[in-house]
């Protein structure tokens, strides 16, 4: 008897395994659910410790509107009261090397950063985003599609911050 329910058992798990590959196997959708961290590498220092120098925006698309205030930027400005609890834009969060968590659903991906213990929200499920008039926020309203195996995001809806610590 013994012997009859371990063959019924192992027959359960090998065809239980060989129809999860089938069903991964047609969903090419890749899994990033799971806890994450950058890569903290020495070249690297300039953008994730201090920042670049002042003025060093290469490599950055900037319009004049943007240069223009990246140029006026105060690093003074980063002390003051109202600013002291502001959270890092998504740039710097998905760049630095604080972990973060993917929770992936089929009509939403969550990022739970340890950063300011911020949400990051990229709805699946969604064509467009809200109405111009609705709330700004850190992380913004993102809505995501799969193009292969590559995740495509577009954010709206964001607050103004900042990419790299030098007024950008």
């Amino acid at each position: 008897m013994d012997r009859r329910f371990s063959f019924v058992l192992i027959s359960c798990v090998g065809l239980m395994v060989s129809f999860s590959g089938r069903l991964e196997a047609e969903n090419d959708t890749p899994d990033f659910s799971g806890f994450w961290a950058g890569m903290f590498e020495p070249e690297d220092q300039q953008y994730r410790g201090p920042g670049p120098d002042f003025g060093d925006f290469r490599g950055l698309p900037l319009n004049e509107a943007g240069l223009a205030k990246a140029k006026s930027w105060n690093p003074d400005d980063d002390y003051l009261p109202e600013n002291l609890s502001k959270p890092h834009s998504p740039v710097n969060i998905m760049r630095s090397s604080f972990p973060f968590e993917i929770v992936q659903e089929p009509d939403m991906i969550t990022l739970k950063m340890e950063s300011c213990e911020q949400v990051r929200k990229v709805y699946m499920d969604e064509a467009s985003h809200p109405p111009a008039e609705a709330p700004h926020t850190f992380m913004g309203h993102s809505i995501g599609h799969w193009e292969g195996q590559t995740l495509v995001v577009h954010t709206s809806h964001i607050v103004e911050n900042y990419v790299r610590r030098n007024g950008v």
